[in-house]
């Protein structure tokens, strides 16, 4: 695993995608990674990474998907980042899965949530693969549009589809369109209930949720109770504090790229 995950670091997913953070692979880091890449592996895998921060669970994160070779998103958050905003850049995520249908990976830190209407939209596309009124009627058909153009659904899939109603969430407006004239070519006014549910299966089989939160405070159990969905769409991966053993990984490491500064084999008599 760890020869693997080096030469991921190594190979690029593209010539346009960001370099990696440098990571020291302890056995630690190891097991989390393995269970990221088991939890992106699978249909509806999200995962809650609970922990400090600086613990590592972005960075692995990242790593993870780059393993799955499955592209991650996540947002800048500033002091004026709105939930108007964080719904303009879900809505440009959920367009690229339409488009080729592919896996994709949307990465959301503590420290980005301004507001918790953030998390609200992210667990009800957990759960039931939409947010409620986040397209108007030209979006949605222009989304629906896309959709068909991957062709037919595999019959077990599409027999597997179940309308969002039925999971105890809202769904969107169902009103006629009356803007068939801004449409594209080929697109009809109206996209049929099956073709929303279709799309709404694949976001929640391949959009996945990977959430990094500190346990630290009242926060998490507030919020765990607030969207019953944090729990029940999710696995919960727990970073402990690294041990002594990691810290000495670490300190290896650097220190190995000086060796002027003090010798790797020294360290471990340094730090008892």
């Amino acid at each position: 695993m760890r020869a693997l995950a080096e030469y991921q670091l190594t190979t690029p997913l593209s010539p346009h995608a960001k370099p990696l953070p440098h990571f020291v692979f302890f056995a630690d880091a190891r097991k989390h990674l393995l269970r990221l890449c088991r939890i992106l592996s699978l249909p509806c895998g999200n995962a809650l990474l609970l922990g400090v921060d600086g613990c590592g669970r972005q960075s692995l994160a990242h790593l993870a998907a780059h393993i799955a070779e499955t592209p991650l998103y996540s947002i800048r958050a500033s002091s004026r980042y709105s939930p108007a905003d964080f719904r303009e850049d879900l809505k440009r995520v959920l367009r690229s899965l339409a488009a080729d249908g592919k896996p994709i990976v949307f990465l959301l830190a503590d420290s980005q949530i301004r507001d918790e209407q953030f998390l609200e939209d992210l667990v009800s596309l957990m759960v039931a693969g939409e947010v409620p009124d986040l397209f108007d009627s030209t979006e949605e058909e222009q989304l629906l549009h896309a959709l068909r153009r991957l062709g037919p659904a595999p019959p077990t899939a599409e027999a597997a589809w179940a309308p969002a109603d039925t999971l105890g969430l809202s769904c969107p407006g169902s009103e006629s369109f009356a803007v068939a004239s801004r449409l594209p070519d080929g697109c009809t006014p109206g996209g049929s209930k099956a073709e929303r549910s279709r799309f709404a299966q694949l976001v929640r089989e391949r959009f996945h949720v990977v959430l990094a939160i500190s346990p630290v405070g009242p926060s998490l159990r507030s919020r765990c109770r607030q969207f019953p969905g944090l729990r029940s769409c999710t696995t919960v991966d727990y970073f402990d504090a690294w041990p002594r053993e990691a810290l000495l990984c670490v300190a290896r490491h650097f220190c190995s790229a000086q060796p002027d500064l003090i010798a790797p084999d020294d360290i471990s008599t340094l730090s008892a």
